[in-house]
Parts: C-alpha cells; sequence; structure tokens
C-alpha cells in the first residue's frame, strides 16, 4: 500500500501501470526503424520520469521515515522497473548492438584511410625523380607494414568488443534468470506461508487452502504483496 509517496503516485495508479504493462509483455519492435525506436523510448520515458520522481523524494524523506521511505520506495520502484521492462529490455538489447556496430564501423573506417593514404603514396612514387624514388618507396612501405599492423589491431580491438558485447549479453541474462528464479522462489514461499496460515486460521485441510490460494492470485482486487 502507497503511503508515503502519495504526491507522486496512488496504489490505484501503480497497479493501472502494471495492468497496462502486461498488455507488452511480448512486445518486439526493430528499433533500427526510427518510428519504432522512437515508440518504446517514449513509452520507457514516461516510467522513467516517476523512478525519478520516487528516488528524490526518498531522499528528501528519508531523514524523517528513513524505514518505512526505504521499503516504500523499493516497492514502488521494483514494481515500476517491472512494469517498464518490456521497454527497457528492448533499449538495453539495442544500445549493445548499436555500440558493437560503431565500433566495427569506426576500425573500417581508419583502415580505409590509411589504405588511400598508401595508395596516394605508391602513385607519387612512380611520377617523382628517380633519387625520390627511393625514399617515397621506403615510406609506403613503413606506411603498409603500418596499416597492416594497424588493420591486424583493428580487427583485434573489435574481436575484444565482441568478446565483452557477449560477456555482457551473458551477464544480462543471467542476471534476468536469477532475478526470475529468486521472484518464483519469493512467491512459492509467499504463498506457502498463506496457505499455512488459511490451514491454522480457518480450519481447512492443504487442498483446500492451496486452491484458495489459487483463487486469491487470480482475482484482480485482491493484492498479495510480495515482500
Amino acid at each position: 500500500m502507497i503511503t508515503l509517496f502519495k504526491e507522486i503516485t496512488t496504489e490505484e495508479a501503480l497497479q493501472e501501470i502494471e495492468k497496462e504493462s502486461e498488455k507488452w509483455a511480448d512486445l518486439y519492435c526493430d528499433l533500427e526503424v526510427a518510428e519504432e525506436r522512437k515508440f518504446v523510448k517514449e513509452q520507457a520515458s514516461s516510467i522513467k520520469g516517476l523512478l525519478k520522481k520516487v528516488n528524490t523524494a526518498r531522499i528528501a524523506k528519508t531523514k524523517d521515515y528513513r524505514f518505512n521511505v526505504e521499503q516504500e520506495a523499493k516497492l514502488i520502484t521494483a514494481r515500476l522497473e517491472a512494469a517498464n521492462k518490456p521497454f527497457t529490455d528492448l533499449l538495453d538489447a539495442y544500445q549493445i548492438k548499436r555500440n558493437k556496430e560503431l565500433a566495427a564501423k569506426k576500425a573500417s573506417e581508419e583502415a580505409e584511410e590509411l589504405r588511400v593514404e598508401i595508395v596516394r603514396c605508391h602513385d607519387e612514387a612512380f611520377n617523382i625523380d628517380k633519387l625520390m624514388m627511393f625514399e617515397q618507396k621506403q615510406r609506403a612501405d613503413e606506411l603498409e607494414a603500418k596499416y597492416k599492423a594497424n588493420w591486424e589491431e583493428a580487427g583485434e580491438r573489435a574481436r575484444l568488443k565482441e568478446v565483452k558485447r557477449q560477456e555482457d549479453e551473458a551477464r544480462f541474462n543471467e542476471k534476468k534468470r536469477v532475478s526470475a528464479e529468486s521472484d518464483k522462489k519469493l512467491r512459492a514461499k509467499i504463498h506457502k506461508e498463506i496457505k499455512e496460515r488459511l490451514m491454522k486460521d480457518c480450519g481447512i485441510d492443504e487442498e483446500t487452502a492451496v486452491k484458495v490460494v489459487k483463487s486469491m492470485i487470480k482475482i484482480e482486487r485482491v493484492t498479495i504483496h510480495y515482500l
């Protein structure tokens, strides 16, 4: 229940955001298309704005209600981040892809500039006095050696960037997996606690208690706080 941050959002508003987020659970957009990328960014920005306000209010309120503020801010933040996940996941994956493409493009451009310079030096070498031929050829050879070295270095940088991208992606996916597994365990624990409380307070058997818990989860007007 939202009590300390009512000037920012309410329980009803937060539930509406979460309900709206469920519509985008399987969202896929091609972020290479400007209009689709703009749509995802606009959808994500509204919740990011709320997250920023919650964090600002959390800092301001901490002195007076430190424990309550931290708990409620944590709850709101988790729910808003979860609601924004369909969009932030797409944006994060797109950013990783774009960084890789930009790095490869830069390496290719640098290599091409050096190649053009080598060709220019070779062309000049054939048109100058024979006395200068040796010096120009030596310069061209040096540039060619530099070009090869830079090309190899650019290739290695691109390889290392790809390795880092894959590692970042693996860490990102592992974080998602651990978060999902942790959430699943937490929900199972709370469902078990509700079941045991129903058995104790209502005097019903375990099978009936399990059915009641499953029904509670499906009722829209019943909210279970997974803290």
